[in-house]
């Protein structure tokens, strides 16, 4: 009785929406924008409730109609209007193409699938749209050259995918004209499972195919977000069954090989499959980088280098490490730059030619103007470089005065010296930062010395410790368990760090001038143990009593630069006499 009921009631809701529908039709003038327009948010408002509709849409739109209105609901960005398209699925709608004079289906032709390409937020109506556009033997094509087939391989929709083929209709290698790209180019960018692919490939796809960008297929999977390589094997062991040529060196529009992109986004398993298939590893692109100069921009995955290095080995194959790109820069140049320890270590050891180094400048230091805001990013980068430089003098590199600046002007440009302790809150008695910076050790297997004993020594006190230790602090990230403490962490550090090197290199005028405002700032943060002195005030009043020494003899350039340098939050008050110091 209750099914009965039910079923009664929902016949009634149905002839209640179908009624309304109509009505709705008949009170707008299609041809008009607007009113179409207000129609579709109406029409929303109506489906969404309708859940199982009984009506034949012929009896109301006629298809130009429907297509609109598919149309505008993919193109949307609101998620409701796309329910239209769900809607229109499950009334058993299904489109009938226009036939030519031969019985044929016209082909030329855009419909709401072509428009999900380009808003892939409607990709969730795409198994309704399918099921709407159903003639696998009407491939229709927009005007840019994309049709149903190109979508259904960018959506990796198998069975689509698979339907079209059979039928035999389609050409595998049929080209997207607007981008170049042929099927397997867009199945491969998101076709983690690799069915797709696999399909294409069984089908007669060209995996040698380049598209606008000079990309083949094989670049496309060795540029993906993730490393791949089951993938990439599989590519290469389908192509070898179906006898299909693969162009492993095949360069794109910037001079790129595969093994360039693998490199560059880390995927060093990717980087063996391509090696063991015969890439080059000296292939120079664009800019005359070979994939080692590429190893040696990634800052983040310093284990490339060696695992490239002794794969080639193991490989016999000969791995120019001293090439230059068409800047000059040799792989080992680009390594100090990247502030990359464990890579120049790694090139040093396998024969890397000191004899004609030339230290990076500090443009190459720096970068395309980039500087991390992240504290922690800056003290990896600033330990890092003096590890690297380290290595270099362990193997004979004399460091000169000009190397030194340059370094300096590195940390300056980093906002090294920009020390900004918080002068309202004694950081260092906050309970909860002491219980959390106890339990950070600086060394591995040695209790010993906490963070919170460095937190707590001055940087005269401090224990002198490596700076292996530092970048091991910052590439482990454990200040991160230090919430809201993490710049004050980080600044300490990079005082005690650099207090060490200044006091090996920096000229002895400057050392005295940057010594005095750094023992001042000490003395502002001893003082906040006793909260007798107004700090901000005393603070100043220091701060104008601060005076540079004599200026001994340098050259003018050297000193202009100096004299910029800020060290702590005060700059030199004497810039003006420094510079007169210089004049003829």
């Amino acid at each position: 009785m209750f099914v009965l009921d039910h079923c009664e009631i929902m016949a009634d809701v149905n002839q209640f929406n179908l009624k309304k529908l109509k009505t709705m039709r008949e009170a707008v003038h299609w041809e008009i924008e607007d009113e179409r327009r207000q129609f579709l948010h109406q029409l929303v408002s109506l489906v969404m409730n309708w859940r199982h509709p009984v009506v034949d849409l012929r009896d109301i739109f006629q298809a130009e109609e429907i297509d609109w209105l598919l149309a505008e609901s993919v193109r949307s960005l609101d998620c409701e209007a796309q329910k239209i398209v769900e809607f229109v699925d499950r009334t058993g709608y299904r489109d009938e193409p226009e036939l030519d004079a031969d019985g044929k289906p016209l082909l030329r032709r855009t419909t709401a699938l072509h428009y999900t390409v380009k808003n892939r937020q409607s990709s969730f109506v795409i198994d309704s749209l399918f099921n709407i556009y159903y003639r696998r033997d009407a491939n229709h094509v927009d005007g840019s050259g994309l049709s149903h087939f190109h979508v259904a391989c960018e959506y990796r929709w198998v069975n689509v995918v698979a339907e079209f083929l059979k039928l035999g209709h389609v050409n595998p290698n049929c080209i997207w004209t607007e981008t170049g790209d042929s099927p397997l180019h867009l199945c491969l960018r998101y076709d983690i499972y690799g069915r797709v692919m696999c399909l294409l490939l069984r089908y007669g796809a060209d995996p040698c195919l380049a598209n606008a960008e000079g990309l083949t297929s094989l670049h496309i999977l060795c540029k993906g977000i993730f490393d791949d390589f089951g993938l990439v094997n599989m590519f290469f062991e389908i192509c070898d069954i179906e006898h299909l040529p693969v162009q492993v060196n095949a360069r794109d529009n910037f001079g790129n090989t595969p093994l360039h992109l693998a490199l560059e986004r880390c995927h060093k398993k990717t980087a063996v499959s391509l090696l063991t298939r015969g890439a080059d590893p000296n292939s120079v692109n664009a800019a005359g980088s070979t994939p080692l100069h590429v190893i040696c921009l990634k800052r983040y995955d310093e284990s490339a280098a060696k695992s490239f290095l002794e794969i080639c080995d193991k490989r016999k194959l000969t791995v120019l490490i001293d090439a230059k790109d068409n800047l000059g820069r040799t792989p080992l140049q680009r390594a100090v730059a990247s502030s990359l320890p464990h890579v120049v270590d790694a090139l040093l050891n396998h024969g890397a030619d000191l004899t004609g180094f030339v230290f990076p400048t500090e443009c190459d230091f720096v970068g395309r103007g980039e500087c991390p805001s992240n504290d922690i990013l800056k003290l990896r980068r600033a330990s890092g470089a003096l590890i690297a430089v380290q290595h270099l003098q362990r193997r004979g590199y004399e460091l000169d005065q000009m190397d030194v600046l340059t370094i300096v002007k590195f940390f300056d440009k980093y906002a090294l010296f920009a020390i900004s302790y918080n002068l309202e809150k004694p950081w260092y008695d906050d309970e909860k930062f002491a219980s959390k910076a106890k339990e950070i050790m600086m060394k591995d297997n040695d209790s010993s010395l906490s963070l919170y004993d460095m937190m707590q020594s001055t940087p005269e006190q401090a224990p002198k410790l490596a700076y292996e230790v530092y970048f091991k602090i910052a590439r482990d990230n454990k200040i991160r368990f230090l919430p809201g403490y993490e710049e004050t962490c980080t600044q300490h550090l990079y005082e005690i760090m650099l207090r060490g090197f200044f006091r090996r290199w920096a000229p002895a005028n400057l050392l005295e001038s940057a010594f005095a405002t750094l023992e001042l700032g000490e003395r502002v943060k001893r003082e906040q143990r006793d909260a007798s002195v107004p700090l901000r005030e005393k603070a100043k009043r220091e701060r104008r009593a601060v005076r540079a020494p004599p200026i001994v003899t340098m050259d003018h350039d050297t000193v202009n630069t100096l004299v910029k340098r800020k060290i702590g939050r005060f700059q030199f008050s004497q810039l003006h006499e420094l510079r007169l110091a210089t004049q003829p």
